[in-house]
């Protein structure tokens, strides 16, 4: 062998010599990894804001409604103490939490006027349309569980499963709420949009009941404080 004749001494020389080779190649191939996760989470990014396009398309009133939520969603997850990747799962199943809306007919969004029983029956297929479709996917957070209960409510009357209290994710939880607020404070074809006032007192007399009391409170501090 090429290595037989060598003392011990030269032989440690080549051991060295090989052992920074290595951690070159290493750190190379690191970088070249860490730049590759990059650009993936990047495109993963640019799919997630072409699907919202298209669920907003659907729907007239839904202008912007998913970047706002997102962005109300993620101050709260932090205002909760969430960790980084809890914040991200919030982020990303918050512009993602209507992608079941792209299964249901368009007539149901621009409908003029209340939704009959029937048509709201229909509607409230969407958390569960939307987790079969991002179940799929294997994200690194609950994204599509959080999609399934983002409607679910604390004494069990929300859908689709009436989960209740702690039954229901944190993150689902974080989402009802901003859910509602962006919902109040846009307007709609039978209602001109709530004020932030009457945005915050209305989920403050149901705080507990059908929203998490500490994510009502974090979300009253953002806006009193700002």
């Amino acid at each position: 062998m090429m290595y037989d004749n060598l003392s011990k001494l030269e032989l440690i020389k080549v051991l060295k010599s090989l052992e920074s080779q290595t951690e070159d190649v290493v750190r190379k191939r690191v970088e070249v990894f860490i730049r590759n996760e990059r650009k993936l989470q990047c495109v993963l990014w640019e799919i997630i804001q072409l699907l919202v396009s298209i669920i907003e398309s659907k729907n007239p009133y839904a202008s912007y409604h998913h970047q706002e939520m997102c962005i109300l969603a993620c101050y709260i997850a932090e205002g909760l103490g969430m960790s980084k990747e809890q914040v991200d799962g919030v982020c990303m199943a918050g512009m993602l939490h209507d992608i079941g809306n792209i299964k249901l007919p368009d007539e149901l969004f621009r409908k003029a006027g209340v939704l009959t029983e029937d048509e709201q029956k229909l509607m409230h297929t969407h958390p569960l349309l939307g987790f079969e479709m991002l179940n799929k996917i294997d994200f690194p957070d609950p994204v599509a569980k959080i999609v399934l209960q983002h409607h679910e409510k604390m004494d069990g009357s929300g859908y689709p499963s009436g989960l209740s209290g702690d039954e229901i994710l944190l993150e689902a939880r974080v989402l009802c709420v901003t859910d509602a607020v962006e919902a109040m404070t846009s307007p709609r074809s039978y209602r001109p949009p709530f004020s932030i006032s009457e945005t915050l007192k209305e989920i403050s007399g149901k705080s507990g009941v059908l929203y998490d009391s500490n994510v009502v409170e974090v979300c009253k501090k953002l806006f009193f404080d700002n």
